[in-house]
């Protein structure tokens, strides 16, 4: 069975992602630590990209993944990769999903630009 990680920062909407992929619609909650659904596929608090001495547990975390779901929003015009992160997804599907489309500060294409 494949398992997919979702990642990125704070906010930017891997939670309600990860919950709408399962059917659920409800609104997100913060997520305070790794949580995992019944295929084994893996939500990740975005304070593992805010802060620098959480990448060791984020890497760690994704060495058993498939794929990983990069989830940044559009109303966010900074890149935060943590270092090493692409680095040990070689082998795995990497995809970026741009959220938050529908904010008034949205600029998908400056945000396709920093992700590409």
């Amino acid at each position: 069975m494949k398992r997919i990680a979702f990642v990125g920062t704070v906010g930017a909407g891997k939670t309600t992602l990860f919950n709408a992929l399962q059917g659920n619609y409800t609104l997100a909650r913060k997520t305070q630590a790794v949580e995992f659904n019944d295929k084994g596929d893996i939500d990740t608090p975005g304070e593992y990209f805010s802060h620098p001495r959480w990448y060791h547990a984020l890497i760690t975390t994704l060495q058993d993944v498939d794929m990983l779901i990069y989830v940044h929003g559009a109303n966010d015009p900074e890149s935060r990769l943590p270092a090493g992160l692409l680095d040990i997804g070689v082998s795995k599907r990497q995809i970026a999903v741009i959220s938050k489309t529908d904010m008034p500060d949205a600029d998908v294409a400056a945000t396709r630009k920093l992700l590409l």
